[in-house]
């Protein structure tokens, strides 16, 4: 479904309404993230009046990253140019696959030599970093030597997967920034996605934006006429606010999830022990391997690192919760 007319407007007047809050003029953000349909749906002048917006009345810091969601086909020379030129620096694109049979069955627009001409192009304008989505989809029979095994467990197939790429992209100068995140080594930094794993604020933007302020979680409302209310009315917004221990949650299964935990920021002695005991049978299980005071994931790790992170989520919360330690 189209925006109306001045969705850019409303959101121009929301980051206008956000900068009155002392709070958030006295901190500083270094990643702007525009994605959820927003850069595909909206014309490239109401593009840039939001660019121009979170530039002119939040405090953004010097280095901030400035990410752009969209496909190859949504990146006109035009959109392109704009971006540059109003400080884009890094894209999220949605490639899905090389494959020019597999971008037609996904119902992708442009072959596989429009889409490496269009990163070309995107890398010799001068955009620092641009994130490659690949489909599970894409081609990958040249480096399965026999496609036709049959792997009755599904999780079977998908370690031989994971094994494939990960083996690959290591080899070839690659590195795990995140579970789901392989990026050139001192490549991309994602520093939208690090800073929430760190637990810092999330400004939420737009309709249907969710974000994180002070000890606050908030949620902009999806339907359009509650969201022009909340814009209108900002005074009157409500959230869900949380304690400290909602925080220690957040960064631990966030570390988790960067694949490497430092207990450091665990302060109660007896969560740290339990998160700390658990983590030394991952590391007798070749899961973890420990370094000084911290654990890092390793490649049977991050395939399981979601189920790490749900099974340290747990462990937390029944330390915190059931057994009483939260006040």
């Amino acid at each position: 479904m189209m925006p109306p007319s001045d969705y850019a407007d409303l959101i121009v007047k929301q980051i206008k309404n956000y900068s009155k809050f002392k709070y958030i003029n006295d901190s500083k953000y270094g990643a702007i993230y525009f994605g959820g349909g927003t850069p595909t749906v909206l014309g490239s002048e109401g593009l840039r009046k939001i660019l121009r917006a979170l530039k002119n009345y939040l405090p953004l810091t010097e280095d901030c990253e400035i990410t752009i969601e969209t496909t190859i086909s949504e990146l006109s020379d035009e959109k392109i140019e704009m971006f540059y030129n109003e400080g884009v620096n890094r894209f999220s694109i949605g490639v899905q696959t090389f494959s020019d049979n597999g971008r037609a069955t996904l119902g992708r627009l442009g072959n596989q030599e429009i889409v490496i001409e269009k990163l070309n192009q995107i890398k010799e304008i001068g955009f620092s970093f641009y994130s490659l989505i690949i489909n599970e989809k894409a081609t990958l029979a040249k480096t399965i030597e026999d496609s036709k095994d049959f792997y009755e467990r599904n999780f079977e197939r998908e370690k031989m997967f994971f094994n494939i790429i990960s083996n690959k992209a290591l080899d070839n100068g690659f590195e795990f920034l995140e579970l789901t995140k392989i990026v050139k080594q001192n490549g991309d930094k994602y520093k939208y996605i690090v800073r929430r794993h760190n637990g810092e604020d999330t400004l939420p933007i737009g309709a249907g934006a969710g974000g994180y302020i002070g000890n606050t979680l908030i949620m902009n409302s999806l339907k359009m006429d509650d969201f022009r209310e909340e814009v209108e009315n900002t005074e009157k917004r409500r959230g869900i606010k949380v304690n400290s221990y909602y925080d220690l949650v957040k960064k631990v299964i966030g570390q988790v999830q960067m694949t490497n935990i430092d207990l450091d920021i665990v302060e109660d002695e007896k969560i740290k022990e339990c998160v700390k005991n658990f983590m030394e049978k991952l590391v007798k299980e070749n899961f973890v391997e420990k370094e000084s005071d911290k654990y890092f994931l390793t490649n049977k790790g991050i395939f399981w690192g979601n189920n790490i992170s749900n099974e340290v989520s747990n462990l937390l919360i029944k330390n915190i919760f059931i057994k009483g330690r939260y006040l």
